[in-house]
């Protein structure tokens, strides 16, 4: 669906672009959104947090890894357990500081461990430890568990399809191949297709 842009009235006395990429006009403040445009992102923004944070609650409340502790550790175990710290940051939306600082945590936890390559000490990989990969085993099924109560079985079954979709418009057109293509990268030239 094709979003339309509005114009802001230049001051030469012709329309000009808008800056904001298709905000309204007349909107200098949140407040000043359409009632349904700042309805749509509160609704958005509150169910993500409801969501996630219930999610985390059962993890936390179960002894497990939290949610972003599992994201990680699932990233590199799904590479084959070794997955260079920029990819990770790739494939998890994290920056890399963000990706350092949590697999440094994770290292401290003995669930990850961190290598510089010899050949390049510019590139450092995070690697699943045995702890690390029964730890995600561990979790695994109460993420499960927890995904379908706190998210999945929430959603009318009708509107599985287009609730995937919608997110979709939303991530950059080659995220997922980006995604795919680290993890094997990661795997090894064997994989690479």
């Amino acid at each position: 669906m094709a979003v339309k842009k509005t114009t802001r009235k230049a001051e030469s006395g012709g329309n000009a672009p808008d800056p904001l990429g298709g905000a309204p006009a007349d909107a200098h403040s949140f407040s000043e959104l359409p009632t349904n445009t700042q309805r749509l992102w509160h609704t958005y923004i509150k169910a993500y947090k409801v969501v996630t944070e219930a999610v985390d609650r059962e993890l936390k409340d179960g002894g497990l890894l939290s949610l972003a502790e599992y994201e990680v550790v699932a990233a590199v175990d799904s590479a084959g357990g070794r997955l260079r710290f920029i990819d990770l940051a790739k494939v998890t939306l994290l920056s890399q500081s963000r990706v350092s600082r949590q697999v440094d945590a994770l290292q401290n936890k003995g669930l990850l461990r961190k290598e510089t390559t010899d050949s390049d000490r510019r590139a450092t990989f995070a690697i699943i430890t045995p702890k690390g990969k029964a730890e995600l085993d561990r979790t695994a099924e109460v993420v499960v568990k927890a995904l379908y109560h706190n998210f999945y079985n929430r959603l009318p079954e009708k509107k599985h399809e287009l609730f995937q979709e919608l997110p979709e418009s939303f991530l950059d057109a080659d995220f997922r191949a980006q995604a795919a293509h680290s993890i094997d990268e990661a795997r090894g030239p064997s994989t690479l297709r």
